[in-house]
């Protein structure tokens, strides 16, 4: 009986490359997120200054008052587009996660082979 290390060190090697496959996608599932996360921070500041100075224009006032009850009954210029953009972000911060959990469980399910050591019969 012979140990044959040949094996092992190419087994070794395959799950070498499969956990530095998983983590590399992991990454870049995190840093995506990062990015989707600023990018809708900045989509939210500006759609909520798009809200209020659509809410002083002279002509929303004038147009709201003839309304019963003048601007309470009425939205806001610009609420829905700010809500709209509130629940995208709601939505990326979800799938982002949702992506990353999945990466992490399907980590744990491509861990490597055993490595045992391989006997070869002479």
């Amino acid at each position: 009986m012979r140990f044959d290390s040949s094996v092992l060190r190419q087994t070794l090697l395959e799950n070498k490359a499969v956990l530095g496959s998983a983590q590399a996608t992991l990454d870049q599932y995190i840093a995506q997120a990062k990015v989707t996360a600023e990018q809708d921070q900045l989509d939210l500041a500006s759609a909520a200054s798009r809200s209020k100075r659509r809410a002083w224009r002279p002509r929303n006032r004038k147009w709201s008052a003839g309304f019963k009850g003048g601007k309470q009954n009425r939205p806001q210029p610009g609420e829905e587009k700010l809500k709209v953009q509130e629940a995208t972000i709601n939505l990326h911060e979800s799938s982002s996660a949702q992506k990353i959990n999945s990466e992490k469980g399907c980590a744990t399910k491509r861990r490597p082979t055993s490595i045992w050591p391989i006997i070869a019969w002479n």
